[in-house]
């Protein structure tokens, strides 16, 4: 029956471009019909899109398609995030075996300090997959059985993702993820504590160093890091007088940010293999087009460009070398911004197909009664 209801993209797009109050209003309104509609029903809604929506071949369904064919990896196999555990005192730090007490992510203090020291995403649309950069797996972000599971998945359809774009894009992380850093990735995940004993539930190491804030690192942190990092339990030892203090800090500083500069280029291609919506993270969004001619210049073939991405000692050059490329090619430039504005095309059509079969399902008219 849902077959012989296909049209052409033409008759689901607009007439003319929505101002983004009417496109918003208009999301509004058909996410309010999708919530009125029982559990099953909004599942055959699901199910009618992601049919309709792969039935398109466009390009960037084709990217999708692509990468879940050529991976081994099946979502039913993927396991939880491992809880991020901190380095035990006794067996870091025996000397100051000061005990850790749990500050819960619900305390007002935690959540203060999280708004201090984690980063947010910036992302609009919300994903149930992301990439664990200490185990090398995708991990669930959200559970695929809550009752929000299908709202969110039609949500991010109205924001042009298209279903199991999230699961790619953590697949095409893992592709250009050689472990390279995974040891030290694994390190800096453990949870970020204090010098009185207090661990912060939900900010990790990672993510105070990446805070640039000043943060306290009691030596049982910093020696677990080296511990894990080179197995070197004897050149330092707790309690570190001050005057290695320099010479230890600076060591796992340089450890810190070769394993995130690793991480963020990675998870940037990632981003731009299927999106070209959103700004790229982490201060790549002068880049964007950049970023579209490197995947454009390696067949949109994750195992290709992980082969050419530089080790971190060589990013700045490398990019310095894209960026000086694309500027003197206007042919570079223009794959680029091609490819860019084939994604965007192709997000539109998520977009009207996620509109189209709500109406074609009768969602407005039951809502309304």
């Amino acid at each position: 029956m849902w077959c012989a209801l296909l049209v052409t993209l033409s008759s689901w797009l607009p007439p003319a471009p929505l101002q983004a109050t009417s496109l918003q209003a208009e999301d509004e309104r058909a996410l309010q019909a999708f919530s009125a509609l029982p559990r099953a029903e909004q599942q055959e809604v699901l199910d009618w899109m992601s049919s309709t929506i792969a039935g398109l071949k466009t390009f960037r369904v084709n990217l999708a398609q692509r990468v879940i064919a050529s991976s081994s990896v099946d979502e039913k196999s993927c396991k939880p995030a491992p809880e991020p555990q901190w380095f035990d005192p006794k067996v870091h730090a025996p000397a100051q075996p000061i005990a850790r007490r749990l500050v819960p992510a619900s305390e007002a203090r935690n959540v203060r300090l999280r708004a201090k020291l984690v980063k947010q995403t910036g992302r609009t649309w919300e994903p149930a997959w992301t990439y664990h950069w200490a185990t090398g797996a995708p991990v669930p972000s959200a559970d695929s059985t809550d009752a929000k599971a299908a709202l969110r998945v039609y949500s991010n359809a109205l924001k042009g993702r298209a279903p199991r774009e999230d699961w790619v894009e953590s697949l095409v992380s893992g592709v250009l993820d050689d472990g390279s850093q995974r040891t030290t990735l694994a390190a800096f995940a453990h949870v970020y504590t204090d010098r009185t004993g207090l661990a912060w539930e939900g900010i990790t190491l990672h993510d105070a160093w990446k805070s640039g804030a000043d943060i306290e690192m009691p030596d049982v942190d910093v020696l677990g890091i080296v511990h894990l990092v080179r197995d070197d339990w004897t050149t330092w030892t707790a309690p570190v007088p001050a005057s290695q203090h320099e010479r230890l800090y600076t060591l796992v500083g340089d450890w810190f940010r070769a394993a995130n500069r690793h991480r963020v280029l990675r998870t940037v291609c990632a981003q731009a293999y299927l999106d070209a919506s959103e700004p790229l993270p982490e201060g790549y969004a002068h880049l964007a087009v950049n970023m579209h001619v490197l995947w454009d210049e390696h067949a949109s073939d994750p195992a290709v460009l992980a082969a050419a991405l530089p080790k971190p000692e060589a990013l700045d050059g490398w990019l310095e070398s894209l960026t000086q490329r694309v500027r003197e090619d206007p042919k570079l430039w223009e794959r680029g911004t091609v490819r860019m504005e084939a994604l965007k095309k192709d997000a539109a059509e998520v977009r009207a197909v996620a509109l189209w079969v709500l109406k074609e399902y009768g969602a407005y008219e039951r809502a309304a009664k």
